[in-house]
């Protein structure tokens, strides 16, 4: 699965994602696509290192996040950088390991029992998380579930969606009036519809 990741400087983080950065307690962050999970949990994770606030290790689901977040520490951290991995391989390879906190991007794709494995190896677990972007529908853990697991973690939902146009957000809208998604930020082509056999 291609995934291209690029990350702003810290200047530009919204005020939802300032507050998440900065919330010294574990942090549970939900939110549409687009609105900067990663983003926040990459920068919490770099400040960590960088500030010396705490050891921290950053997990993810699949090997291109992992990869373009790795990369994207490096810039910023050689220490974070080196404590980037994927959720799955690290808790069969490093488990032992303890951490004072350990951030988990897509935690929405990780089976619960993980968590238990988890939670056993460092005093803070914070997360990202949207039940939308799944990618094993009853695989992984939703977004209630992780709520349930980690209930002193403080809840920030972001808003803005950074990848998509407003165009396309309002065209996504029409065809699914149920979900809510959040408004795309920027101008851009309206979107095209083909319809093929």
């Amino acid at each position: 699965m291609p995934y291209y990741f690029r990350l702003p400087v810290i200047t530009d983080l919204t005020i939802e994602q300032q507050a998440a950065l900065n919330e010294p307690r574990a942090i549970a962050v939900n939110g549409s696509p687009g609105t900067g999970k990663s983003v926040v949990c990459l920068w919490r994770h770099i400040q960590n290192h960088s500030m010396q606030r705490r050891k921290s290790l950053l997990l993810t689901y699949t090997k291109s996040l992992e990869k373009y977040l790795k990369s994207s520490a490096l810039d910023e951290n050689k220490e974070a950088a080196n404590h980037v991995n994927r959720t799955y391989w690290w808790t069969y390879h490093f488990g032992n390991n303890v951490y004072e906190e350990i951030i988990i991007d897509e935690a929405q794709d990780v089976e619960e029992s993980k968590y238990n494995k988890i939670r056993n190896l460092t005093p803070m677990v914070s997360y990202s998380a949207d039940d939308n972007q799944s990618v094993f529908i009853n695989k992984g853990t939703s977004e209630a579930e992780l709520r349930n697991l980690f209930q002193n973690n403080i809840l920030y939902t972001l808003q803005e969606n950074f990848r998509n146009t407003k165009e396309i957000v309002q065209f996504v809208k029409s065809l699914f009036p149920t979900r809510i998604i959040n408004s795309g930020i920027t101008q851009g082509p309206k979107p095209t519809l083909f319809t093929t056999g």
